[in-house]
């Protein structure tokens, strides 16, 4: 093992000066090149091995042609970085007087070191009978960072993921827990990054991108590699107290490839059977279709990979029914609401009444679904501009939105009246759900250069990501002006529930972020000294306007109707009202 010290200078800068780093997007292979010399003497046959300073080194990614170049340094030790993931590699040494020495069939995973060590024998060496071989674990080397576990193109198609989501394979390294956690710690506090690029939620609403309307922000068919970091000691990784997860697109290479899919999945599929009993799944429908396309636009020069999926689903928003009229008690289905059409004590009543009364619909109370959407696109392009530097660009876009039941938010239905959403107690209309929309687009842009022979080397990453989340009212069609209403049953739990979600009115945070990093790393006799800047500048508007159009609580329907009639008395009135306004004149 080398017991050379390795000593790393970061200079780490930042906008909102905190130590920040970026994400894995590349290999590296380093070793040694040696010089093996024959003496023969009448007694004995012997090798003389020397470092040999000034040898070439090549490394050939075999599908796209690209090549990757250095010389040894003044110790034989040579270093190529910012590799092409995957494989197969062909590497090649080369030095004046000795024959050349190729190793192939050579593989990288993301964030990766291989250490490759090269011998070659004097052109005039002749020997007979004399094998020298040896061999070192790829994985378990001097170079290793720390505890990872990776995931490549073959484990991704291998392993199952139920709902095609990065996050079913990264719930496989040792240190996960449930819900994206890892080591213990919060989601919120792990560190995602895409091609290098910032992909977190940086406000803090949801631990990844889309994540609050329960999709995925990137397809997996998008993906080459993915590596989960737990404890990295490079400090070029890190901004996290979780996990650093990255995330590589597949690129393209001189083969144009492709391939269309389809994924499909219904209660049909679900098992309904728990211990020998019937366990009913109630019904719903996942679509997962899209394609994806990569090849050359010049051959060995400049490579392009494309990838568009759709994904849909449709679930139940209740699992209950009402009650039938005059049926008593209710079933294990049934909430304690009625069909009954009579206003005072049904739900369909009290729906006539709004509509005769008020001109409003509030939807339906019960069997309906909630819908789930999202559209993925990305676009990269890589470009070896020379055997000394290239360049990669990375685009994204994704759109996903979700229909969510209303929130529970404010105490409005706290203790005793319990929530607004699907229980055996609860049925509210479907005027009362919102729909999430999370949209985001970003774009990465990366160039690595190597310089005077692999002396030097630098890595820039510059990217810009766009979120754009905002609410809008049930079925995405926005009710101005209208309040909620919340009518509690006769066991004091709540009943159901109408009109807008208090929540949603102008309720939208835009998140701009803009990403510089750049590492300058000098190869030294015994020692790697690297400088580098890491900085993220964040914009944010967020809009909050909650309960602006106030909330009503009613002990029954039958209050709510009392007061809605104008002929009644003033003795029904509101258990509870609630509204908030702005107090800043013309805010």
């Amino acid at each position: 093992m080398r017991k050379n010290l390795l000593m790393t200078l970061m200079v780490m800068l930042s906008a909102t000066m905190s130590i920040l780093a970026q994400g894995i997007t590349s290999a590296s292979i380093s070793g040694k090149v040696i010089g093996a010399a024959s003496t023969a003497t009448a007694e004995r046959k012997e090798l003389n091995e020397e470092v040999l300073p000034g040898a070439n080194v090549v490394a050939i990614h075999i599908p796209s042609g690209t090549e990757y170049g250095a010389s040894t340094r003044a110790d034989g030790r040579y270093t190529l970085n910012g590799l092409r993931v995957g494989g197969p590699y062909t590497i090649k040494a080369s030095f004046v007087g000795y024959k050349d020495q190729i190793k192939e069939n050579i593989y990288l995973e993301l964030g990766q070191t291989l250490v490759v060590n090269l011998k070659l024998s004097d052109e005039s060496t002749t020997l007979e009978a004399l094998v020298v071989s040896g061999a070192q674990d790829p994985i378990l080397n001097s170079e290793k960072i720390g505890a990872s576990t990776n995931f490549g193109v073959s484990q991704m198609q291998r392993l199952p993921s139920i709902g095609r989501d990065f996050r079913d394979f990264t719930s496989l390294t040792p240190q996960a827990g449930g819900n994206f956690s890892f080591g213990g710690r919060s989601n919120l506090y792990n560190n995602l990054t895409i091609d290098g690029a910032t992909a977190n939620n940086v406000f803090g609403l949801s631990p990844i991108p889309a994540g609050q309307s329960n999709t995925t922000p990137f397809s997996l068919d998008a993906i080459q590699e993915i590596t989960v970091q737990l404890s990295p000691y490079d400090l070029r990784q890190g901004n996290f107290t979780g996990a650093g997860i990255s995330a590589v697109t597949r690129s393209g290479n001189n083969t144009l490839t492709g391939s269309a899919y389809y994924f499909f999945r219904n209660e049909n599929f679900a098992g309904s059977k728990i211990d020998g009993k019937d366990s009913p799944i109630p019904s719903f429908n996942f679509n997962n279709y899209g394609f994806r396309l990569g090849g050359p636009i010049i051959k060995n020069k400049l490579f392009f990979f494309f990838n568009a999926e759709i994904e849909t689903r449709t679930d139940p928003a209740y699992t209950f029914t009402a009650r039938p009229t005059g049926t008593s008690p209710k079933g294990p289905t049934e909430t304690e609401g009625s069909a009954d059409s009579d206003p005072l004590t049904g739900l369909e009543g009290l729906k006539q009444f709004l509509t005769t009364n008020y001109n409003y619909n509030p939807g339906v109370y019960q069997n309906f679904n909630r819908a789930t959407e999202s559209q993925r696109y990305v676009a990269r392009f890589d470009y070896n501009i020379s055997q000394n530097h290239k360049l990669t660009v990375r685009g994204n876009i994704t759109n996903a939105f979700q229909d969510v039941p209303p929130s529970t938010s404010g105490g409005f239905t706290g203790g005793p009246a319990g929530g607004r959403g699907n229980t055996n107690n609860v049925l509210s209309f479907s005027s009362s759900y919102y729909r999430i929309n999370n949209n985001q687009s970003s774009v990465t842009a990366e160039l690595n250069s190597t310089f005077s022979g692999g002396k030097f080397t630098n890595n820039l990453v510059v990217g810009y990501s766009a979120f754009r989340d905002y609410r809008q009212d049930a079925g995405g069609i926005n009710t101005p002006n209208f309040p909620l209403v919340d009518i509690l049953g006769p066991n004091g739990n709540n009943l159901t529930s109408f009109g807008p979600d208090p929540f949603t009115p102008n309720n939208r945070l835009d998140q701009d972020i803009t990403q510089i990093n750049d590492y300058f790393s000098m190869y030294l006799k015994n020692h790697t000294v690297t400088i580098g800047t890491a900085n993220e500048l964040y914009g944010f508007n967020n809009v909050f306007t909650q309960v602006v159009n106030g909330v009503y609580r009613y002990n029954s329907i039958a209050d709510f109707i009392g007061d809605a009639t104008p002929s009644t008395t003033s003795l029904f009135r509101p258990s509870q009202y609630t509204i908030q306004f702005v107090g800043v004149p013309g805010g």
